[in-house]
């Protein structure tokens, strides 16, 4: 009679076999406890205890320990039910649900639905490619309701069906809090290792096979929950330099920093970026094959992903963030556009239009006896071979001509005009002639100042480089610290890693001072050897040791120069000497072109060319100084009339 008043209470129908309920009577009980649980809609679980929540810790992983906490024997949708009032059918949710409901449940003042979804669910990274007012749509469905379609569509494709874990981390997290907990930086496909640790992740246990989150329950302890075996670790080898690590970083950038970002941020990061890597045409369209090429390249060492997008529509999907796109290319691209996913947002926006080349003017003219800003035009010519304009500057008042490149201060003088070439004579400092104008283009000032060399660097710069980028592991940090471009930290580092980590391998460059310093002791030890075995002059020492060497020994050491090298010699030129001279080397040359003339037109140049280099410039440039060598050549040049005879 009990058994049926108890039947009738808890299904509301009368038994019609007592011992068959009698015998069944624990089971059945069980069961209707189960349904009344499920069912009862009206009754939600308070959670009265203390509930730590870890650093990067799932979301899946406190429902688990909320579960175990309260010592469930049966299954987790009973505690789902209590929870959050609602039957649910899936145990593995990847997106975060009714977030509103379980903090209400919690202690008050525990944690805020912002800081819950920061800490502990993979929205910040769907967030870095939503625009804002989408991202408030997503976090009123995430806060309120069970399911929502952002989640099926994005969070669900570049997560692991089954969780994860590390098996250092759970030794170490259960010698630190007691407990084991889930990672989400250890739930990622194709990602299948633990940064800290370089070790591979495990979803089940290497002695019954059996997954590691068993009947309903996560591990919280380093043993598995069936079997109760110690979880090893795979000791296969890894390659610490994998393209693995770098996604691996980027992703937990993302995690910690994807609230603040969004699509229209992203986006203009992408195009500013790209233009300067050189993705964009100066036209101002994606250069789609290069960039399509690059990107499968760097993901080509990432197993078991594959690009299956056309190369046409590449740079509009994923620069132009028209669809969120495959994580992975997002991170890949951060990479090779930005550095890293750190370095493109950390780093400043660069601006994508371009400044007009050179100013709009006026220029100054730098002819040091002509020094106005008289220069009004600016010819602009694109260079292809060093990607870069080309402008060529005329002085009107006195007919200077100069070109540089854009951004550039190297000047390449074309024409110094007759101003410069009469102030030149007249100036008696000045012992240079006009046929070694290249002589007088690295010595001479630019406007009454020397001209603009490169910046040198000693050894102990570099080596502050190297130590400073192996504490960071950041081009942009280390350009930062040394006030230098990004690309000559990178520039220096890679060539510094390509040379088995040598520091000497900079003391061959140019621009190192310890360079400098050597090649001028070779200079002075050349030029003491030659003065010890003859008398020789300036000149003839220049000849030895060559023009650039001897520059820089002038400019870096004049004392030197001053003790050690032969005095000069301002003794000025017999005119009529040099035009005898050149008269008796121009007959036979005249007389041999006489006897055998060209096919063209005799011409000053037909003689003065079969001269030596010097020797032609003294003649073209001093006419009144040599009336005798003029006399024979005009003597025995052709009018047009003897050439038309001729022919």
């Amino acid at each position: 009679m009990y058994f049926d008043l108890i039947y009738m209470g808890l299904f509301g129908t009368r038994s019609g076999l007592n011992a068959v309920f009698t015998r069944n009577f624990g089971y059945m009980l069980n069961r209707a406890t189960m349904r009344h649980l499920i069912t009862n809609r009206g009754v939600r679980m308070k959670i009265d205890f203390h509930l730590p929540m870890y650093d990067d810790e799932d979301f899946r992983s406190i429902l688990y320990r909320i579960h175990m906490l309260k010592n469930r024997s049966f299954s987790i949708v009973v505690t789902y039910n209590e929870l959050f009032g609602k039957k649910l059918k899936k145990r593995n949710y990847k997106c975060p649900f009714m977030i509103s409901t379980l903090i209400n449940a919690l202690p008050k003042n525990s944690i805020t639905e912002d800081e819950f979804l920061e800490r502990h669910s993979y929205l910040p990274i769907s967030f870095t490619f939503l625009k804002e007012t989408r991202k408030v749509q997503v976090k009123e469905q995430v806060c309120n309701t069970v399911l929502t379609g952002f989640h099926s569509n994005n969070l669900s494709y570049f997560l692991t069906d089954t969780i994860r874990y590390c098996p250092v981390c759970c030794k170490q997290d259960y010698e630190t809090f007691g407990e084991c907990y889930i990672h989400r930086l250890h739930q990622f496909k194709h990602l299948d290792v633990c940064y800290d640790h370089k070790c591979k992740l495990i979803d089940s246990c290497q002695s019954c096979g059996e997954s590691l989150v068993f009947n309903h329950q996560s591990i919280y302890k380093p043993n598995c929950n069936r079997c109760g075996q110690s979880i090893s670790i795979d000791i296969a080898s890894i390659d610490f330099s994998s393209i693995i690590f770098k996604y691996l970083e980027n992703i937990r950038f993302l995690m910690k920093n994807g609230f603040n970002i969004n699509t229209e941020s992203l986006k203009n990061r992408y195009i500013a970026f790209a233009f300067g890597a050189g993705f964009i045409e100066r036209a101002g369209y994606f250069n789609n094959k290069k960039l399509f090429q690059v990107v499968v390249q760097y993901m080509s060492s990432l197993k078991g992903f594959t690009v299956s997008l056309k190369e046409d529509h590449f740079s509009k999907q994923y620069l132009q963030l028209t669809l969120m796109g495959d994580l992975y290319i997002h991170s890949a691209l951060m990479d090779i556009i930005g550095g890293s996913a750190e370095d493109l947002f950390a780093s400043e926006h660069p601006l994508v239009a371009e400044p007009i080349p050179f100013g709009i003017g006026p220029w100054k003219c730098l002819n040091e006896y002509c020094g106005n800003w008289s220069i009004t035009k600016c010819k602009r010519t694109y260079s292809y071979n060093d990607k870069k304009y080309r402008g060529c500057f005329q002085c009107p008042d006195c007919n200077y001509i100069y070109s540089k490149l854009e951004f550039s201060e190297k000047v390449n003088v074309l024409s110094t005009g007759a101003k410069w070439k009469q102030c030149t004579l007249q100036d008696s400092t000045k012992s240079i002639s006009f046929s070694k104008v290249r002589y007088y283009r690295y010595s001479q000032a630019i406007s009454g100042e020397k001209q603009i060399r490169k910046k040198k660097y000693d050894l102990d710069w570099f080596k502050r480089l190297i130590q400073h980028y192996n504490t960071t592991k950041s081009y942009y940090k280390t350009s930062k610290y040394m006030d230098v471009a990004y690309t000559t930290v990178k520039k220096y580092v890679l060539l510094f890693l390509n040379n088995n980590n040598s520091y000497d391998i900079f003391t061959t460059l140019r621009i190192c001072t310890e360079y400098e310093i050597s090649k001028i002791e070779n200079t002075k030890e050349v030029i003491v050897s030659c003065l010890n075995e003859k008398n020789y002059s300036r000149s003839e020492l220049l000849n030895i040791v060559g023009e650039k060497a001897w520059m820089s020994l002038l400019e870096t050491d004049p004392n030197w120069c001053d003790e050690h090298l032969p005095e000069r010699n301002y003794s000025k030129v017999n005119w009529s000497e040099l035009d005898l001279k050149f008269i008796n080397i121009l007959v036979p040359i005249v007389q041999s072109v006489l006897t055998s003339p060209p096919r063209q037109k005799i011409r000053l140049g037909t003689f003065v060319s079969k001269l030596k280099k010097n020797e032609e410039m003294m003649i073209r440039q001093n006419e009144n100084n040599l009336p005798l060598t003029y006399k024979l050549i005009k003597d025995n040049i052709e009018t047009n009339e003897q050439f038309q005879r001729r022919n």
